[in-house]
């Protein structure tokens, strides 16, 4: 009984190195207002294991059905990597009593950067800057952990997000061609200097 205590303890602890020292940051945020609903609010989060399922249905919605990481993928950098970065905003509907997740950005910390893996938002709740604020907290983040820069790719016919990212001081650093699986579309690698 105490093994299985244990194990539930652990499922539930933050062991990721980097979220737990943005943890006292992201907690401290305030919630934002939505412009289109004045009865919802959103705040940003540390993803929590149990939010992996979610990550995975929110990637399929953000991503028009592409997969670029199953439940398995997810749940394989959560238990191995101890540098992962995981965060999550959630909207909650004041009249309903109601929380849900609808954006993320994963990536992971590297020695004198972070990455971006992935950042999605819901496409109902996309057009409200919530991607926008979602980058810059990842900025500040990574300033708040002392990195240089944050990298990313993105698809080269996804000039949407481009466009956010440039707008934050990302520059193209490089292309990598054929690099999505699914059509062979080459790929944007884009830093920002912090």
């Amino acid at each position: 009984m105490k093994r299985v205590f244990n194990t539930l303890k652990e499922e539930n602890t933050i062991k990721h190195k980097s979220m737990m020292q943005i943890d006292p940051f992201i907690s401290a945020l305030d919630p934002i207002q939505l412009t289109l609903n004045d009865k919802i609010t959103c705040q940003i989060r540390l993803a929590e294991k149990i939010d992996l399922p979610v990550l995975v249905d929110l990637e399929q919605r953000g991503y028009a059905g592409y997969i670029a990481w199953d439940l398995e993928d997810f749940e394989r950098d959560w238990h191995r990597n101890p540098q992962l970065l995981y965060l999550v905003i959630e909207k909650k509907d004041q009249s309903r009593d109601e929380k849900s997740i609808i954006g993320m950005v994963t990536g992971r910390c590297l020695l004198k950067n972070t990455h971006i893996s992935q950042l999605v938002i819901d496409p109902t709740w996309q057009s409200q800057g919530l991607g926008s604020y979602l980058l810059k907290i990842w900025l500040q983040v990574s300033r708040e952990l002392g990195k240089q820069s944050v990298t990313l790719e993105v698809r080269e016919s996804n000039t949407r997000a481009q466009k956010v990212y440039y707008q934050q001081g990302f520059v193209l650093e490089n292309k990598k061609p054929f690099y999505y699986e699914d059509n062979g579309e080459s790929a944007l690698f884009l830093r920002c200097h912090l």
